[in-house]
């Protein structure tokens, strides 16, 4: 078997990809590589530690790795895509580079339809926190499937916010809490666009259901005064 331990080790991460869009991927790889990127706020800051920073180019031979350079589409070898074998192959070089696994989403969009995928998640099942990364609107934010909590991009400001469930919220942010205006998508399809108060449905807002149904006007911890 061609064992890619050693081109593994000379990794920052190994990727994961969402977008169809080859321009897209190579673009935000080239960004990563480059130091073109910001930290998340939060939880992503302390599990970083500052073994990266902003500015600062990837290092090593190979700073990103993908399946294809280590082999993983080759059947022969791994089996196919997603089997037993190939995810123990894929966590066993996602722990031999230095950061572990980055999804590149892009968006909190294209995050989304990556975690409703089952096998995405399954992909990524067995790598731990703090090992498990995204790309999300320049930024790099830390991921957990298994507690599906969130992460933010921005402390203050606007920004983003996305769940390993699905969910994701763009729009103000208040100590990496939704505050402000700004938009809810539910993973489901369901939405709510309007005001926010500490995470909460606070003020004027539209809350469109999966099947249509519509509420629009004024909230109050998250429910519908009418």
């Amino acid at each position: 078997m061609a064992d890619k331990s050693e081109l593994a080790k000379q990794a920052t991460f190994l990727v994961s990809k969402v977008s169809k869009d080859v321009y897209g991927v190579d673009t935000m790889t080239g960004n990563l590589e480059a130091g073109r990127f910001k930290i998340g706020a939060g939880a992503t800051e302390k599990k970083i530690g500052g073994r990266l920073s902003p500015g600062t180019k990837l290092g090593g031979m190979v700073p990103i790795i993908s399946d294809n350079h280590l082999l993983l589409h080759d059947k022969t070898l791994y089996g196919d895509h997603g089997s037993r074998k190939w995810k123990e192959w894929y966590t066993k070089y996602a722990g031999m580079t230095k950061m572990g696994v980055i999804i590149l989403a892009g968006t909190p969009e294209n995050f989304s339809e990556w975690a409703k995928s089952k096998a995405c998640r399954e992909e990524v099942a067995e790598v731990p926190d703090g090992r498990l990364w995204a790309f999300v609107d320049g930024f790099i934010i830390s991921v957990n499937v298994k507690a599906a909590t969130a992460s933010a991009t921005v402390s203050n400001g606007k920004g983003a916010i996305v769940w390993a469930s699905g969910n994701y919220y763009k729009g103000d942010l208040k100590a990496s809490k939704m505050h402000g205006v700004g938009t809810f998508q539910w993973a489901g399809g369901t939405k709510y666009v309007g005001q926010f108060e500490n995470s909460d449905f606070n003020g004027t807002g539209t809350k469109t259901h999966a099947n249509g149904k519509v509420e629009k006007g004024r909230w109050k911890d998250d429910k519908f005064l009418g």
